[in-house]
């Protein structure tokens, strides 16, 4: 395995993190400003690869259009465009915002170099990524309209681009960055750990309370988050909407969170 990779570190932005679910296009600036701050004390530690989602950005417009669906009605070539455009937009911002912090980061665009088969990824180029990543850089990519062989088009989740790349790239630990202190039991207080003993239990309590966005909510990142359990990669949900939270757990410091082992 090559140097770059032996520390690499996903770190999952939340749409409910940098952006205000409940306004249509409204970026939260400031707390995407401090997350940079946080990153860029702790990248030279660790080799970093960015995703973030699309929050009120991408989930209403293509709610609207239904994409996540697949191709039914020529009207949808319309919301498709419109999905990939909030989307870019988005993402400028995030770029913006880290690089005005001195963070070499670059965006790689999910629909340039991704097909998926059923809503799930069966070919994603990641050869650019590799080269970034070898070079210093930070790849962000992010959720994104793409591409589907058998149902024309579909909605990749930030979330699933993270399983995918964590898998390829023998990622060492994943971060999940939400709006929430981590999964909370019955009584909102934190599960701080989770194995394959109360696995099962938890994806089916996520089951019934769904979030109403495109891409499953929390039970959509569940599903996501079993397999690299599997595989035996560190993975942390934990609040980035609390400063400090970040910079700790990039640091590999204990943190108030959930974390997931493969005991």
């Amino acid at each position: 395995m090559s140097t770059y990779l032996k520390n690499l570190t996903i770190l999952k932005l939340g749409g409910s993190v940098i952006t205000d679910k409940s306004k249509q296009n409204h970026i939260n600036m400031q707390t995407i400003q401090r997350i940079a701050e946080e990153v860029s004390t702790a990248t030279s530690t660790v080799s970093l690869l960015l995703v973030h989602g699309g929050g009120s950005f991408g989930h209403p417009i293509a709610k609207k259009y239904q994409i996540h669906k697949g191709w039914y009605s020529p009207e949808q070539k319309i919301g498709f465009s419109e999905t990939r455009r909030a989307m870019m937009t988005l993402n400028k911002t995030v770029i913006d915002i880290f690089l005005a912090e001195g963070i070499p980061v670059v965006s790689v665009q999910p629909s340039a170099c991704t097909l998926t088969n059923s809503g799930r990824i069966t070919h994603m180029d990641l050869e650019p990524t590799r080269s970034l990543l070898k070079f210093g850089f930070v790849p962000v990519l992010f959720g994104d309209a793409v591409m589907d062989i058998s149902q024309g088009i579909a909605i990749l989740s930030g979330d699933q681009i993270v399983t995918y790349l964590a898998k390829e790239l023998a990622v060492k630990k994943v971060i999940f960055g939400t709006n929430v202190d981590g999964l909370l039991n019955s009584d909102n207080e934190v599960i701080p750990e989770i194995n394959h003993q109360n696995f099962e239990t938890l994806l089916k309590l996520a089951k019934e309370s769904v979030a109403s966005d495109v891409t499953g909510g929390m039970f959509g990142k569940l599903q996501e988050i079993e397999p690299l359990t599997k595989e035996g990669k560190e993975v942390i949900i934990v609040n980035a909407k609390k400063p400090g939270i970040i910079e700790e757990v990039l640091k590999g410091r204990k943190v108030v969170g959930t974390y997931f082992t493969g005991k």
